[in-house]
């Protein structure tokens, strides 16, 4: 076994400890606004064919019902404010007011070249939680893809952040075009002492051109990524370096690794990577209210807040399983994500594309066999 007693037991009781706090939080997602300034190469945000922000009183009227809804179950409701950038929504202020007169907290993802001191010192004073900012790679390959957001600004934006007393997470957005560069970047991100690091897989998602060959990589791609940062953090957990392990397939890799016993946890309801399973919806910038704000070329998951529907994934994980993961031994923590299936597919009950369980894969030693 190439990984220390400690560190198993590290994992596991990371692991369990998330499952034990999934009652305790209510989260939405609020896309505030599609207007962005960078139009990075990758995203397409600027091709949707419908644009704008959402209307704040009625984003209001979400987030009192959420608030009472989470009032109802003896849990803290969680607010992420997202876009486009949505510190651009014409009344972003106004907006942060009402969540700190409503206790409500808070973070924001968002982009370093439009968080400037004031708006810092803002989100500080106004009870956010912290932000999280996309790197796309080293310098040069982060500034040819990311607009008006440098990696000086990243970097600069993040520590000040950071000085202001906000947790900051980097998240990794990894395809083809992108995928050397940021294997070379752990021992930066570990200087860098984020509060945390994510990652996720480029993919079309209903919005990228046809053509955007660069989001695909490949499953065997993907689990040697993944794989590469395990070690990593093996390597410099007790440095400081942490992983949210937030994407589905950490579950799959971790069990592999011999790091995750899963028995414990069965039958118990949960998701270990993304929150779609659990008591958590989207309100996109029309102001619906969603399961998924990834999914939102499926009409028939758009609800109306008169509906009440305000637990979304019980009702819609029926269709958001896929009947090829359903079969899958990891099927209650991981499900894939439908989100990449349905965009690389065309359905959503294929299983993820990007998902090596059940497909073979190269499995070379690695830098911990060799330490």
């Amino acid at each position: 076994m190439p990984y220390d007693q400690a560190y198993q037991a590290h994992i596991q009781h990371l692991f369990a400890q998330r499952i034990a706090a999934y009652p305790k939080s209510v989260l939405l997602e609020c896309e505030l606004t599609t207007r962005c300034l960078n139009n990075c190469s990758y995203c397409g945000a600027d091709i949707r064919e419908e644009k704008g922000e959402v209307d704040l009183d009625l984003l209001s009227r979400h987030l009192r019902a959420y608030a009472a809804y989470a009032k109802e179950k003896g849990s803290d409701l969680r607010v992420i404010l997202v876009g486009g950038d949505p510190v651009l929504h014409g009344r972003f202020d106004e907006l942060l007011g009402f969540l700190a007169a409503n206790g409500i907290r808070y973070g924001v993802k968002g982009n370093a070249s439009t968080l400037s001191r004031k708006r810092l010192e803002r989100l500080k004073e106004t009870g956010c939680m912290g932000v999280k900012l996309t790197c796309y790679g080293e310098a040069e390959v982060h500034d040819a893809h990311r607009g008006f957001d440098t990696f000086n600004l990243l970097v600069t934006r993040s520590r000040l952040a950071r000085a202001l007393g906000l947790a900051v997470i980097w998240h990794l957005s990894v395809s083809k075009e992108n995928l050397d560069s940021l294997r070379r970047l752990p021992p930066f991100l570990h200087a860098m002492n984020l509060n945390a690091i994510t990652e996720g897989r480029v993919g079309k998602l209903g919005r990228l051109a046809k053509d955007a060959t660069f989001t695909d990589i490949t499953y065997q791609e993907w689990r040697d990524f993944l794989l590469d940062l395990l070690h990593f953090h093996h390597r410099h957990w007790r440095q400081g370096f942490t992983l949210a392990f937030r994407d589905k397939l950490w579950v799959p890799l971790l069990v592999e690794e011999g790091l995750l016993d899963l028995e414990p946890f069965r039958g118990n309801g949960i998701r270990l990577g993304c929150d779609l399973a659990g008591d958590m919806a989207t309100v996109d910038f029309r102001g619906y209210l969603k399961s998924c704000g990834l999914l939102e070329a499926v009409s028939k998951w758009y609800f109306t807040l008169g509906e009440r529907t305000v637990f979304l994934a019980k009702e819609t994980m029926g269709s958001t399983t896929g009947a090829a993961c359903s079969r899958c031994l990891y099927h209650d923590f991981c499900r894939g994500c439908r989100a990449i299936t349905l965009a690389n597919t065309g359905r959503i009950d294929e299983q993820d594309p990007h998902c090596w369980v059940n497909r073979p894969v190269v499995r070379c030693k690695s830098p911990v066999d060799m330490e």
